[in-house]
């Protein structure tokens, strides 16, 4: 990096992390999030800053940890370290590299958070389908149609992102969730980025949640009641299902 540099190329390096590959001799989990707290150790300074991205594979490269690409996405966010592009496919938790189809062997709900957290940070990239059809495929016809289910599965997940969106329903739970972050988390997120006190920092956040009896009496209802309501625009349900809403501070 530094010989292009003094040179004047201009380009980024993405770093596509997989876990425990090569698998013989792999010795730790090669994750987004693993991979980014090294580019920060090994590529310290402004002028790296932006040029060493990480180009993630989701779900498959965390699945197969049996983790959720959803918070691995949102700290590569965070951080500004999400190449301009990211792979995408089918993956069963826990088993090494599938590729299968997108929506296949994967969960539908993290799948579409995925597509709606690029929608809310407002990302422009790219979605490549890092996969392949479930069998042999020889013919022309059949790879016609896997490429047509890979794109309309993820026009899909855009649909029920912009429902997700407009339903006065979830817009009452979410303005009950995005409460202001507390001083003590605001401290943690700067510390991250700074990379000194972190531990502090954390200390200081924990200590700000009082004992067990009084964590005991938040309320959380409004977690529930989101994921619920997000399963209902995903399975197509949301109108004969707002009922359940009915006679709640949620109600449409």
């Amino acid at each position: 990096m530094d010989d292009a540099l003094e040179k004047g190329y201009d380009y980024k390096v993405t770093i596509e992390p997989k876990v425990y590959e090569p698998r013989l001799l792999a010795s730790y989990a090669g994750t987004g999030s693993s991979a980014t707290s090294a580019i920060h150790k090994f590529f310290p300074g402004k002028k790296y800053k932006g040029r060493i991205l990480i180009g993630p594979e989701y779900p498959q490269h965390v699945a197969m940890l049996g983790l959720d690409p959803v918070f691995e996405l949102g700290q590569l966010l965070e951080e500004e370290m999400l190449a301009p592009y990211i792979h995408f496919g089918g993956q069963i938790p826990g088993r090494m590299d599938c590729d299968l189809p997108p929506g296949i062997g994967s969960s539908l709900t993290a799948d579409f958070m995925i597509c709606n957290l690029l929608h809310e940070r407002e990302w422009n990239g790219v979605v490549e389908f890092d996969c392949r059809p479930m069998r042999t495929t020889t013919t022309a016809e059949g790879m016609k149609l896997f490429l047509k289910h890979s794109t309309n599965y993820w026009k899909m997940l855009e649909k029920k992102v912009n429902i997700c969106h407009s339903d006065p329903i979830i817009s009452k739970i979410k303005a009950e969730l995005n409460q202001i972050e507390s001083t003590e988390l605001k401290d943690v997120m700067s510390a991250v980025h700074k990379g000194t006190n972190v531990v502090k920092a954390v200390n200081t956040l924990i200590k700000s949640f009082g004992d067990f009896e009084y964590i005991s009496k938040i309320n959380t209802d409004s977690i529930e009641a989101h994921i619920y309501r997000t399963i209902q625009i995903l399975t197509g349900t949301h109108e004969e299902g707002a009922v359940i809403f009915d006679g709640s501070r949620w109600a449409a």
